[in-house]
Protein backbone atom coordinates (compact mmCIF):
# COMPACT_ATOMS: atom_id res chain seq x y z
CA UNK A 1 0.00 0.00 0.00
CA UNK A 2 1.23 2.89 -0.81
CA UNK A 3 0.83 6.49 0.66
CA UNK A 4 -0.67 7.76 -2.12
CA UNK A 5 -3.54 5.26 -1.61
CA UNK A 6 -3.55 5.81 2.22
CA UNK A 7 -4.47 9.39 1.15
CA UNK A 8 -7.75 8.85 -0.75
CA UNK A 9 -8.55 6.17 1.34
CA UNK A 10 -8.38 7.40 5.27
CA UNK A 11 -8.37 11.02 3.90
CA UNK A 12 -5.70 11.83 6.14
CA UNK A 13 -2.96 13.04 4.02
CA UNK A 14 1.11 13.27 5.17
CA UNK A 15 1.34 16.98 4.61
CA UNK A 16 -1.60 18.09 6.24
CA UNK A 17 -0.46 18.97 10.30
CA UNK A 18 -0.98 16.00 13.41
CA UNK A 19 -3.46 18.28 15.53
CA UNK A 20 -1.81 16.68 18.59
CA UNK A 21 1.74 17.38 17.68
CA UNK A 22 0.84 21.06 16.56
CA UNK A 23 -1.52 21.80 19.84
CA UNK A 24 1.04 20.28 21.83
CA UNK A 25 3.49 23.00 20.85
CA UNK A 26 0.92 25.50 20.92
CA UNK A 27 -0.09 24.32 24.97
CA UNK A 28 3.94 24.93 25.88
CA UNK A 29 4.34 28.16 24.38
CA UNK A 30 1.11 29.27 26.19
CA UNK A 31 2.63 27.97 29.56
CA UNK A 32 6.37 29.10 29.09
CA UNK A 33 5.48 32.93 27.86
CA UNK A 34 2.58 32.99 30.45
CA UNK A 35 5.18 31.96 33.18
CA UNK A 36 7.94 34.71 31.89
CA UNK A 37 5.64 37.40 30.52
CA UNK A 38 3.68 37.38 34.34
CA UNK A 39 6.84 38.81 35.73
CA UNK A 40 7.11 39.06 39.59
CA UNK A 41 5.26 41.04 41.76
CA UNK A 42 5.92 44.21 40.68
CA UNK A 43 5.03 43.02 37.29
CA UNK A 44 8.31 43.53 35.98
CA UNK A 45 9.81 40.96 33.15
CA UNK A 46 13.48 40.30 33.19
CA UNK A 47 14.03 41.06 29.00
CA UNK A 48 16.87 38.32 29.13
CA UNK A 49 13.94 35.57 30.08
CA UNK A 50 11.22 36.60 26.79
CA UNK A 51 14.59 35.95 24.42
CA UNK A 52 15.37 33.19 26.11
CA UNK A 53 11.82 31.37 25.00
CA UNK A 54 11.39 33.70 21.87
CA UNK A 55 14.57 33.66 20.67
CA UNK A 56 17.10 30.98 21.38
CA UNK A 57 14.82 27.91 22.50
CA UNK A 58 13.52 28.51 18.64
CA UNK A 59 16.99 28.72 17.37
CA UNK A 60 18.45 25.85 18.93
CA UNK A 61 15.32 23.29 17.95
CA UNK A 62 15.51 24.43 15.02
CA UNK A 63 18.90 23.84 14.71
CA UNK A 64 18.57 20.41 16.24
CA UNK A 65 15.53 19.58 13.54
CA UNK A 66 18.14 20.40 10.78
CA UNK A 67 20.42 18.21 11.99
CA UNK A 68 18.65 15.49 13.23
CA UNK A 69 17.14 15.55 9.52
CA UNK A 70 20.51 15.48 7.66
CA UNK A 71 22.40 12.48 9.80
CA UNK A 72 19.57 10.75 11.34
CA UNK A 73 20.71 11.13 14.71
CA UNK A 74 19.11 13.36 17.46
CA UNK A 75 15.56 14.09 18.69
CA UNK A 76 12.94 16.04 17.58
CA UNK A 77 9.70 17.43 19.98
CA UNK A 78 7.67 15.96 17.08
CA UNK A 79 9.45 11.92 18.02
CA UNK A 80 8.61 12.45 21.54
CA UNK A 81 4.90 13.10 20.97
CA UNK A 82 4.12 10.89 18.49
CA UNK A 83 5.24 7.84 21.13
CA UNK A 84 2.71 9.11 23.28
CA UNK A 85 -1.14 7.56 22.74
CA UNK A 86 -2.04 10.47 21.08
CA UNK A 87 -2.16 9.87 17.42
CA UNK A 88 -5.17 8.26 15.64
CA UNK A 89 -4.99 5.17 13.83
CA UNK A 90 -4.82 6.49 10.30
CA UNK A 91 -2.03 8.91 11.02
CA UNK A 92 -0.25 5.56 12.85
CA UNK A 93 -0.88 4.07 9.44
CA UNK A 94 0.38 6.83 7.86
CA UNK A 95 3.73 6.92 9.66
CA UNK A 96 4.27 3.28 9.47
CA UNK A 97 4.05 3.64 5.65
CA UNK A 98 6.43 6.60 5.74
CA UNK A 99 9.08 4.44 7.60
CA UNK A 100 8.76 2.22 4.65
CA UNK A 101 9.40 4.70 1.97
CA UNK A 102 12.29 6.06 4.41
CA UNK A 103 11.31 9.64 4.36
CA UNK A 104 9.59 9.33 8.00
CA UNK A 105 12.21 11.53 8.88
CA UNK A 106 11.04 14.19 6.47
CA UNK A 107 7.42 13.87 7.95
CA UNK A 108 8.46 14.05 11.73
CA UNK A 109 10.31 17.06 10.63
CA UNK A 110 7.27 18.69 8.87
CA UNK A 111 5.15 17.50 12.10
CA UNK A 112 8.21 19.33 13.69
CA UNK A 113 7.90 22.78 12.02
CA UNK A 114 4.23 22.98 12.88
CA UNK A 115 4.73 22.41 15.89
CA UNK A 116 7.16 24.95 16.66
CA UNK A 117 4.60 27.72 14.31
CA UNK A 118 2.23 26.29 17.11
CA UNK A 119 4.65 27.49 19.92
CA UNK A 120 4.97 30.99 17.97
CA UNK A 121 1.34 31.48 18.25
CA UNK A 122 1.03 30.08 21.88
CA UNK A 123 3.42 32.24 22.81
CA UNK A 124 2.53 35.32 20.58
CA UNK A 125 -1.32 35.06 22.08
CA UNK A 126 -0.25 34.83 25.44
CA UNK A 127 2.06 37.97 25.18
CA UNK A 128 -1.02 40.00 23.34
CA UNK A 129 -3.29 39.45 26.02
CA UNK A 130 -1.04 40.22 28.78
CA UNK A 131 -0.12 43.32 27.34
CA UNK A 132 -3.40 44.24 26.91
CA UNK A 133 -4.77 43.19 30.28
CA UNK A 134 -2.05 44.35 32.65
CA UNK A 135 1.04 46.86 32.92
CA UNK A 136 4.37 44.83 32.18
CA UNK A 137 7.21 46.48 33.13
CA UNK A 138 10.75 44.84 30.56
CA UNK A 139 13.84 44.98 33.14
CA UNK A 140 17.14 43.43 32.51
CA UNK A 141 19.87 42.80 34.97
CA UNK A 142 23.18 41.61 34.59
CA UNK A 143 26.17 41.53 37.27
CA UNK A 144 29.39 41.48 34.49
CA UNK A 145 27.37 43.41 31.55
CA UNK A 146 27.00 46.71 30.77
CA UNK A 147 24.24 48.27 28.83
CA UNK A 148 27.46 49.16 25.90
CA UNK A 149 27.98 45.51 25.95
CA UNK A 150 24.62 44.53 25.59
CA UNK A 151 23.42 46.67 22.95
CA UNK A 152 25.74 45.62 19.96
CA UNK A 153 24.02 41.95 20.49
CA UNK A 154 20.39 43.32 20.59
CA UNK A 155 21.22 45.39 17.54
CA UNK A 156 22.49 41.98 15.46
CA UNK A 157 19.21 40.50 16.81
CA UNK A 158 16.98 43.46 15.29
CA UNK A 159 18.80 43.29 11.62
CA UNK A 160 15.41 41.23 9.99
CA UNK A 161 13.58 44.47 11.12
CA UNK A 162 15.77 47.33 10.46
CA UNK A 163 12.58 48.94 8.70
CA UNK A 164 10.29 48.76 11.75
CA UNK A 165 12.43 51.79 13.71
CA UNK A 166 10.17 51.75 16.57
CA UNK A 167 11.31 48.10 17.22
CA UNK A 168 14.55 49.21 16.69
CA UNK A 169 16.77 48.80 20.31
CA UNK A 170 17.86 51.63 21.86
CA UNK A 171 21.25 51.99 24.21
CA UNK A 172 19.64 55.00 25.90
CA UNK A 173 16.15 52.30 26.73
CA UNK A 174 18.42 49.68 27.65
CA UNK A 175 20.00 52.44 30.57
CA UNK A 176 16.53 53.24 31.47
CA UNK A 177 15.67 50.05 31.75
CA UNK A 178 18.65 48.14 33.96
CA UNK A 179 17.39 47.15 37.23
CA UNK A 180 19.48 46.73 40.39
CA UNK A 181 18.24 45.50 43.58
CA UNK A 182 19.63 47.81 45.56
CA UNK A 183 17.66 50.83 43.79
CA UNK A 184 14.52 52.02 44.69
CA UNK A 185 12.07 50.57 42.23
CA UNK A 186 9.94 52.78 39.89
CA UNK A 187 7.26 50.74 38.36
CA UNK A 188 5.44 53.93 37.10
CA UNK A 189 9.34 54.69 34.71
CA UNK A 190 7.30 54.70 31.22
CA UNK A 191 10.76 53.75 29.91
CA UNK A 192 9.65 49.74 30.97
CA UNK A 193 6.50 49.38 28.70
CA UNK A 194 9.00 50.44 25.18
CA UNK A 195 10.21 47.41 24.80
CA UNK A 196 7.10 45.64 23.92
CA UNK A 197 7.41 46.21 19.71
CA UNK A 198 11.13 44.77 20.44
CA UNK A 199 9.61 41.75 22.01
CA UNK A 200 7.25 41.26 19.68
CA UNK A 201 9.32 41.53 15.90
CA UNK A 202 11.53 39.08 17.55
CA UNK A 203 8.81 36.10 18.22
CA UNK A 204 7.54 37.16 14.36
CA UNK A 205 10.65 36.75 12.83
CA UNK A 206 12.47 33.87 15.10
CA UNK A 207 9.74 31.94 16.27
CA UNK A 208 7.71 32.07 13.64
CA UNK A 209 9.27 33.19 10.08
CA UNK A 210 11.78 30.96 10.50
CA UNK A 211 10.13 28.03 10.73
CA UNK A 212 7.48 29.07 7.87
CA UNK A 213 11.08 29.20 5.72
CA UNK A 214 11.88 25.73 7.03
CA UNK A 215 8.57 23.69 5.89
CA UNK A 216 8.72 24.65 2.52
CA UNK A 217 11.70 22.64 1.43
CA UNK A 218 10.62 19.65 3.20
CA UNK A 219 6.80 19.82 2.26
CA UNK A 220 8.23 19.99 -1.71
CA UNK A 221 10.22 16.95 -1.33
CA UNK A 222 7.40 14.60 0.14
CA UNK A 223 5.19 15.90 -2.63
CA UNK A 224 7.42 14.65 -5.44
CA UNK A 225 8.11 11.27 -3.01
CA UNK A 226 4.45 10.98 -3.12
CA UNK A 227 4.05 11.47 -6.67
CA UNK A 228 6.72 9.11 -7.93
CA UNK A 229 5.09 6.64 -5.62
CA UNK A 230 1.73 6.81 -7.51
CA UNK A 231 3.31 6.90 -10.71
CA UNK A 232 5.46 3.74 -9.75
CA UNK A 233 2.34 2.14 -9.34
CA UNK A 234 0.77 3.56 -12.60
CA UNK A 235 3.64 2.08 -14.43
CA UNK A 236 3.08 -1.39 -12.65
CA UNK A 237 -0.39 -1.43 -13.48
CA UNK A 238 0.28 -0.75 -17.44
CA UNK A 239 2.70 -3.40 -17.28
CA UNK A 240 0.66 -5.86 -15.43
CA UNK A 241 -2.00 -5.63 -18.61
CA UNK A 242 0.59 -6.06 -21.08
CA UNK A 243 -0.16 -9.39 -23.26
CA UNK A 244 3.36 -10.87 -22.76
CA UNK A 245 3.79 -14.48 -23.56
CA UNK A 246 3.30 -17.20 -20.81
CA UNK A 247 6.44 -18.67 -21.59
CA UNK A 248 8.97 -15.29 -20.74
CA UNK A 249 8.00 -15.38 -17.19
CA UNK A 250 9.49 -18.12 -14.45
CA UNK A 251 7.24 -19.16 -11.57
CA UNK A 252 8.67 -19.28 -8.48
CA UNK A 253 7.09 -22.86 -6.62
CA UNK A 254 4.88 -22.94 -3.83
CA UNK A 255 6.24 -24.29 -0.32
CA UNK A 256 3.25 -25.77 1.68
CA UNK A 257 5.85 -26.68 4.96
CA UNK A 258 7.22 -23.33 7.09
CA UNK A 259 10.43 -23.93 9.16
CA UNK A 260 10.04 -23.63 13.24
CA UNK A 261 11.70 -20.35 13.73
CA UNK A 262 9.96 -17.13 12.10
CA UNK A 263 9.22 -13.71 12.45
CA UNK A 264 5.57 -12.60 10.80
CA UNK A 265 5.53 -9.24 9.41
CA UNK A 266 2.15 -7.93 8.83
CA UNK A 267 2.90 -5.79 5.47
CA UNK A 268 -0.90 -5.87 4.39
CA UNK A 269 -1.96 -4.59 8.05
CA UNK A 270 -4.48 -7.31 8.58
CA UNK A 271 -6.64 -7.11 11.08
CA UNK A 272 -6.69 -8.82 14.39
CA UNK A 273 -9.63 -10.74 13.51
CA UNK A 274 -8.73 -11.77 10.43
CA UNK A 275 -5.20 -12.66 11.61
CA UNK A 276 -7.03 -14.84 14.22
CA UNK A 277 -8.03 -17.18 11.61
CA UNK A 278 -4.47 -17.61 10.23
CA UNK A 279 -3.01 -20.90 11.52
CA UNK A 280 -0.37 -21.17 9.82
CA UNK A 281 1.46 -17.76 11.69
CA UNK A 282 -0.09 -19.13 15.48
CA UNK A 283 3.25 -20.44 16.40
CA UNK A 284 5.77 -18.02 14.96
CA UNK A 285 5.59 -14.02 17.13
CA UNK A 286 4.09 -11.13 15.18
CA UNK A 287 6.44 -7.91 14.81
CA UNK A 288 5.84 -4.62 13.54
CA UNK A 289 8.17 -3.10 10.59
CA UNK A 290 9.61 -0.84 12.78
CA UNK A 291 10.28 -2.20 15.69
CA UNK A 292 12.56 -5.47 13.49
CA UNK A 293 15.78 -5.58 15.26
CA UNK A 294 18.71 -6.63 13.86
CA UNK A 295 18.88 -10.04 15.56
CA UNK A 296 15.37 -10.36 13.99
CA UNK A 297 16.40 -9.48 10.56
CA UNK A 298 19.33 -11.98 10.70
CA UNK A 299 15.93 -14.57 11.03
CA UNK A 300 13.67 -16.24 8.24
CA UNK A 301 10.62 -13.75 7.67
CA UNK A 302 6.79 -14.68 6.88
CA UNK A 303 5.39 -11.54 5.58
CA UNK A 304 1.98 -11.77 4.47
CA UNK A 305 0.82 -9.43 1.86
CA UNK A 306 -3.06 -9.43 0.11
CA UNK A 307 -3.00 -11.95 -2.55
CA UNK A 308 -5.49 -9.32 -4.41
CA UNK A 309 -3.24 -6.10 -4.47
CA UNK A 310 -0.17 -6.38 -7.45
CA UNK A 311 3.49 -6.31 -5.28
CA UNK A 312 4.62 -2.62 -5.45
CA UNK A 313 8.10 -1.63 -5.23
CA UNK A 314 8.01 -0.50 -1.64
CA UNK A 315 7.40 -4.08 -0.73
CA UNK A 316 10.20 -5.49 -3.42
CA UNK A 317 12.67 -2.76 -1.89
CA UNK A 318 12.02 -4.40 1.47
CA UNK A 319 11.94 -7.66 0.66
CA UNK A 320 15.71 -7.61 -0.73
CA UNK A 321 16.91 -6.65 2.38
CA UNK A 322 15.71 -9.88 4.28
CA UNK A 323 14.64 -13.09 3.79
CA UNK A 324 12.02 -15.71 4.31
CA UNK A 325 8.53 -16.66 3.08
CA UNK A 326 6.24 -14.22 1.08
CA UNK A 327 2.44 -15.51 2.47
CA UNK A 328 0.09 -14.04 -0.24
CA UNK A 329 -3.43 -14.05 1.35
CA UNK A 330 -7.21 -13.70 0.70
CA UNK A 331 -10.29 -13.82 2.42
CA UNK A 332 -13.72 -14.67 2.41
CA UNK A 333 -15.88 -13.59 5.40
CA UNK A 334 -12.44 -13.29 7.42
CA UNK A 335 -11.57 -16.66 6.28
CA UNK A 336 -8.57 -17.95 4.54
CA UNK A 337 -9.72 -19.17 1.02
CA UNK A 338 -7.19 -20.23 -1.81
CA UNK A 339 -5.91 -18.19 -4.10
CA UNK A 340 -7.47 -17.55 -7.67
CA UNK A 341 -5.06 -19.36 -10.40
CA UNK A 342 -4.36 -15.00 -11.47
CA UNK A 343 -3.63 -13.81 -8.27
CA UNK A 344 -1.38 -16.93 -7.51
CA UNK A 345 0.92 -16.70 -10.94
CA UNK A 346 1.19 -13.24 -10.31
CA UNK A 347 2.83 -13.70 -6.87
CA UNK A 348 4.73 -16.50 -7.88
CA UNK A 349 6.53 -14.42 -10.74
CA UNK A 350 7.52 -11.85 -8.95
CA UNK A 351 9.14 -14.24 -5.73
CA UNK A 352 10.47 -15.87 -8.79
CA UNK A 353 12.37 -12.68 -9.17
CA UNK A 354 13.88 -12.41 -5.25
CA UNK A 355 16.52 -15.19 -5.10
CA UNK A 356 16.35 -14.97 -1.21
CA UNK A 357 12.58 -15.79 -0.82
CA UNK A 358 10.20 -18.41 -1.78
CA UNK A 359 6.26 -18.50 -1.74
CA UNK A 360 4.69 -20.21 0.99
CA UNK A 361 0.53 -21.27 0.77
CA UNK A 362 -0.81 -23.97 3.53
CA UNK A 363 -1.94 -27.19 1.61
CA UNK A 364 -6.02 -26.70 0.38
CA UNK A 365 -6.01 -30.60 -0.96
CA UNK A 366 -7.78 -32.09 1.96
CA UNK A 367 -8.44 -29.82 4.70
CA UNK A 368 -7.91 -25.45 4.43
CA UNK A 369 -6.76 -22.97 6.06
CA UNK A 370 -10.25 -22.18 7.55
CA UNK A 371 -10.90 -25.55 8.77
CA UNK A 372 -7.64 -26.09 10.02
CA UNK A 373 -8.18 -22.83 12.07
CA UNK A 374 -11.65 -23.92 13.14
CA UNK A 375 -9.91 -27.09 14.51
CA UNK A 376 -7.14 -25.56 16.45
CA UNK A 377 -10.38 -23.79 17.89
CA UNK A 378 -12.37 -26.15 18.76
Amino acid sequence: MSIHSTTLTSGFSPLKLVWPIALSGFVVGCFLSFSIVSGDQLGRVNLFYLLFIFVFIPLITALLSMITLMTKRGISFASLVVKLPLLSNAQRQTLRQMQQLKIDRHWLFIQGQYAAIFYACGGLVTFLLLLLGSDVNFVWRSTILSPEDIHPFLKWLATPWQFWSEAQPDLSLLIATQDNRLMVPNSANPEFSHWWKFILATQLCYSLLLRLIMILPIRWIIAQQIKNDFEQQLKQTINRHQKTPSTSFVHADIVHELPNELCVVNWAEFSQQELSNVSAIKNFPLIEISDLTPDQTERSLLVLVKAWEPPIGELEDFLKEHNGFLYPIDFKHNNVIELEEKDCEEWQRFTAQLTQWNMFQPPFNNTSENSSAQDTMS
